[in-house]
């Protein structure tokens, strides 16, 4: 039954407890099966595959939360072919559906593009696993947080052909661009400038600090929508400082109500209407197309249509754009490692370095965000530059220590 099997199973065994009151107990459960994986032509020497769900409950009333339904859920995690890739290291077949980041990871998009399935490596694993109580209650007090949402972590265990156990970690997460609009430009923010620029004219591609500034790009809100925005990048900021995180990022997608549709439009899988090759590109989790799996009925709707917005999106005060976004990459702490690759390259590049302590990197975050908020009268909603802030200097910082977990 695969990945979709393992998911499938683990979330109908926790939809009977609807009226369940999360306990502590509920952040160290997991859950265990096991799979056989579907065989195709010849003998598989896969036998059994081992499925661990972990948190069951929590994720379920995350899911709850969020997404409601968990039919619905279930019915968008399919693929019953994935776990051959995974298993496999063969993700040939899957090139419409899977991009390898920067980092190692995998995602993969359900055909509908509400969800993504991104591999993780074991630090991270660790870490969601050490900080869930505090990312749930985080969620539960913040409903409009801009943190991207978690739906599921599992973790599947093998051998083949031989060789040793293999293991592979991964998370269900939210599709940041999950929308029938085309995405027509997409940024990747961080609050650093030290090798913050992206040298391409691809849309698919995000676009870092650096552009931004140079291209003088304000996100053009209303009085009222600029200050929930900042409210909102405050709270996650100062969330992040108080549990060590560094190197998130605001995914910031913007679609122009003006543009007309591209002449090859996409289909729901994100094929192209053309006859150009198509490879996977590496990508990160920045760059990766979240637009894939889109349905373009949309794109045909008449304007008045078009400013019903999703969920989450804003509508630009001049009502010339819609701007969709939240925060990712959310599960790297400021650890000795990150402590020496800090006090190293502050001494080779400078202060404007990414990896920097957590309440430095927040305070930078909130501030170069904010500082890209203009109001409709035209003017930055911070009465000061970006390039005028300097950061206090920092001597002590807390460092993170990953815990013993019993699995691993």
């Amino acid at each position: 039954t695969g990945v979709h099997g393992g998911i499938q199973t683990a979330a109908n065994r926790n939809f009977f407890v609807d009226g369940h009151t999360i306990t502590p107990r509920d952040f160290k459960t997991r859950s265990y099966f096991e799979l056989v994986p579907q065989q195709r032509g010849e003998e598989s020497s896969i036998k059994v595959c081992k499925f661990y769900d972990y948190a069951p409950l929590v994720f379920h009333q995350i899911r709850k939360m969020f997404i409601g339904s968990n039919e619905g859920y279930l019915r968008s995690i399919g693929a019953q072919t994935l776990i051959t890739g995974l298993i496999g290291g063969d993700l040939a077949s899957f090139e419409e559906y899977v991009s390898a980041g920067k980092s190692g990871s995998f995602f993969y998009y359900t055909s509908d593009g509400k969800f993504i399935l991104k591999t993780i490596h074991h630090d991270e694993f660790k870490f969601l696993r050490h900080f869930l109580k505090e990312y749930y209650l985080h969620l539960t007090t913040n409903p409009k947080t801009l943190v991207v949402r978690f739906y599921g972590l599992h973790k599947l265990q093998f051998a083949s052909g031989g060789v040793r156990e293999q293991k592979i970690y991964f998370v269900v997460m939210s599709n940041v661009f999950h929308t029938g609009r085309e995405i027509h430009e997409r940024f990747d923010l961080k609050g650093s400038t030290y090798g913050r620029l992206t040298i391409t004219d691809d849309p698919s591609v995000a676009k870092k600090d650096l552009n931004v500034i140079q291209s003088n790009f304000f996100l053009n809100l209303t009085e009222a929508d600029a200050r929930d925005l900042e409210q909102r990048i405050k709270a996650d900021a100062d969330f992040f400082a108080e549990n060590n995180i560094i190197d998130y990022s605001l995914l910031l997608g913007v679609h122009y109500l003006d543009r007309p549709p591209p002449a090859n439009q996409k289909t729901n899988r994100g094929e192209v209407d053309n006859n150009k090759a198509r490879s996977p590109k590496p990508l990160d989790e920045a760059t990766f197309d979240f637009n894939q799996g889109r349905q373009s009925e949309h794109r045909s709707l008449p304007p008045a249509e078009l400013l019903e917005l999703e969920e989450g999106a804003i509508l630009s005060a001049d009502r010339k754009a819609i701007y969709f976004m939240a925060i990712i990459d959310v599960l790297t702490v400021f650890n000795a490692k990150k402590k020496a690759e800090y006090v190293l390259r502050r001494i080779v590049q400078g202060p404007t370095i990414s990896a920097v302590p957590a309440q430095q990197y927040a305070l930078r975050f909130n501030e170069f965000i904010k500082s890209r908020i203009r109001t409709f009268n035209g003017t930055p909603h911070l009465a000061k530059s970006y390039d005028k802030i300097k950061m206090p200097t920092l001597t002590c910082c807390l460092l993170y220590t990953s815990p013993s977990p019993r699995d691993s």
